[in-house]
């Protein structure tokens, strides 16, 4: 009872000193930094457990902070009751069924390769599917595996074939099930970057003349699933990830129209329609205007790439046929859930940059120069933007397309920056893992000082200790030297 005492009045004290409007990072650092100033004790190890549950009532708190105080301790105290229960009930699930592992995954990299993770995986989700809190077990299961094969590095994980491309279609809506992501608005980022993990296998998978129409019929079951079990933000998580990878940018008319096969089924179910209502005041995130932003240009390069070979037979092409009207809404969306106004100047560095390799150049810096110096307009600014993104589609890099939406103006996302190495170590059993970039720089000022005052709150004093430091019983046990005297 007295660690809940310490967390309440630490949880308290962080309430009082952050500001209200606190974004989530800023918590989770105020938090994080408070942590780490705790002496090693219960409370301390409490909250290392239970971070992901008390930042949630760190934002109940802020959220209450004009609030009278009363009300507050009511929620804290509601918040303390049911976690109580939640371990109760952990309790009583762990009695009935056999404890996780805590390295599910260890071992099978370097055993069994991609397909072991992924028998693995498909074990770890029928056991969460018998568990009392499946969809708990199953986001753990995903998050294990994506650490060992991440979507944003592709390369990592090696060369895959048809075998794993069936595996992946399998997992995909047994994760669905497990997860009870099925017609959520809302879904876990591990759900999201799984799909768009088997938005993107393909690629990885060897062309080969013998073997491509199996692999079109994998891209084709795998578009088909994922457009089945994925709803509006799944599938914008999903084609995030297919708008970070580097390879689009030089992939082959055949790993394009593989990845049409896969991707292109999200697109509609990802922008078809609003994003929020019209009377909603939330705003669009970074990661989604990335997504949208990197959708286009996968269109355009897919356009050119059949350009390229007109003699193509398009019955191979059948997931691409109607590009042109999901092309018309993707830019339809862009005007109107997203201003892209502020990356206008970002656009002309751009294409200031690579001025030699565009054939339009002076046309698209007129029709910029134009738009930045006239009425503000979002439909104007998106058709110049578009303009811009399709006559650099083979130039532009992800760090350059991550600029552009860096200074979009938009909140970053929650996972924007995933401790990837600590998710590794942790699915394949390491203890410990070196932090070679060591801790986040630049912590605000209001991080620190709350971090500081819930730190003094958390224990209590110890009455007389300044009396035993004065005495000299808390103090240096070292006596000072004595000088001696000269003889003679």
């Amino acid at each position: 009872m007295a660690s809940r005492r310490n967390i309440e009045r630490l949880l308290d004290a962080l309430a009082q000193k952050l500001p209200k409007d606190a974004r989530r990072s800023t918590l989770e650092s105020a938090l994080r930094a408070a942590i780490d100033g705790l002496p090693q004790s219960k409370t301390r190890d409490r909250l290392l457990t239970k971070q992901k549950s008390y930042l949630g009532v760190l934002q109940k708190l802020l959220r209450e902070k004009e609030a009278d105080q009363g009300a507050c301790g009511e929620s804290v105290a509601e918040d303390v009751v049911q976690e109580e229960e939640e371990e109760e009930e952990e309790a009583t699930e762990s009695a009935l069924a056999p404890a996780p592992t805590t390295a599910p995954y260890a071992g099978l990299e370097e055993e069994g390769g991609v397909a072991a993770l992924l028998r693995r995986c498909e074990e770890l989700l029928a056991t969460a599917m018998a568990s009392m809190r499946p969809a708990a077990r199953a986001e753990e299961a995903l998050a294990g595996l994506l650490a060992l094969v991440p979507p944003e590095s592709p390369d990592a994980w090696g060369p895959l074939d048809v075998g794993n491309l069936q595996q992946l279609a399998g997992l995909v809506p047994k994760a669905a099930a497990a997860m009870g992501v099925l017609g959520a608005d809302e879904t876990p980022v591990a759900w999201q970057r799984f799909l768009g993990l088997a938005v993107i296998s393909v690629v990885s998978v060897a062309e080969s003349a013998s073997g491509e129409q199996q692999v079109s019929e994998m891209g084709d079951r795998l578009g088909t699933v994922g457009a089945i079990v994925a709803c509006p933000a799944a599938a914008r998580g999903a084609l995030r990830c297919l708008a970070t990878l580097n390879a689009v940018g030089t992939a082959s008319a055949t790993l394009l129209v593989r990845l049409a096969r896969t991707a292109m089924p999200l697109m509609p179910i990802a922008f078809g329609s609003r994003l929020f209502g019209a009377a909603s005041c939330e705003k669009p995130t970074r990661g989604e205007l990335l997504a949208l932003l990197g959708a286009l240009r996968f269109l355009r390069l897919v356009s050119k790439s059949r350009e390229t070979e007109p003699g193509r037979d398009d019955s191979s092409v059948v997931a691409i046929r109607n590009l042109l009207e999901i092309r018309r809404t993707l830019q339809a969306a862009l005007g109107r859930d997203f201003d892209v106004t502020p990356i206008l100047p970002e656009l002309g560095r751009l294409v200031e940059e690579h001025s030699s390799r565009l054939p339009r150049c002076k046309a698209l810096k007129k029709r910029l120069a134009a738009c930045i110096a006239g009425p503000r307009s979002a439909t104007t600014a998106a058709s110049v933007t578009l303009d811009i993104l399709d006559a650099l589609a083979h130039i532009l890099h992800l760090n350059q397309l991550s600029r552009l939406v860096a200074c979009s103006g938009l909140e970053a996302d929650e996972d924007e920056r995933p401790d990837t190495r600590a998710a590794r170590a942790k699915a394949q059993g390491a203890l410990f893992f070196e932090d070679v970039a060591g801790g986040e720089a630049g912590t605000s000022e209001a991080v620190s000082e709350a971090a500081a005052e819930a730190q003094k709150r958390t224990f209590e004093p110890i009455e007389g200790l300044e009396d035993l430091q004065r005495s000299g019983l808390g103090g240096s046990s070292k006596r000072p030297k004595r000088r001696r005297k000269s003889v003679g």
